[in-house]
């Protein structure tokens, strides 16, 4: 397993608790969820090789985006998971074919998740 680390709003943050709480299912199974969905509808295979740990390759890190505000104004969250080697292969994959970094790629596939499960942004309300 590959540890993942990426930033979400807020609101984002709130629909992942709703949909935790709704389908039982953990923060790491949906991100697992989303990325290997959307990775299949941009056109990355199922059974792509795996490469060996040493061959992975290198991901730039998205520069982490400075607030000058508040501490009310919205804040981006951390949300770590693991995710499997095929999962990795395949986020690495996706994000060559979009062109996105691992960061947005992540973003637009827990949103589409959300979206496709009913987890609108007022979710936590409902």
């Amino acid at each position: 397993m590959y540890a993942l680390n990426v930033r979400i709003p807020r609101n984002m943050d709130e629909r992942l608790t709703a949909a935790v709480e709704r389908t039982g299912m953990g923060p790491q199974a949906i991100a697992h969820e989303a990325i290997n969905d959307y990775a299949t509808a941009v056109g990355v295979p199922e059974d792509i090789p795996v490469p060996a740990k040493e061959d992975r390759p290198f991901r730039e890190r998205t520069p982490k985006k400075r607030h000058y505000g508040t501490a009310e104004e919205e804040q981006d969250r951390q949300l770590g998971v693991r995710v499997t080697p095929l999962t990795d292969a395949r986020l690495t994959a996706a994000c060559d074919i979009t062109g996105n970094g691992p960061q947005d790629f992540v973003r637009t596939a827990l949103n589409v998740w959300l979206h496709k499960k009913k987890i609108s942004f007022s979710a936590r309300q409902d």
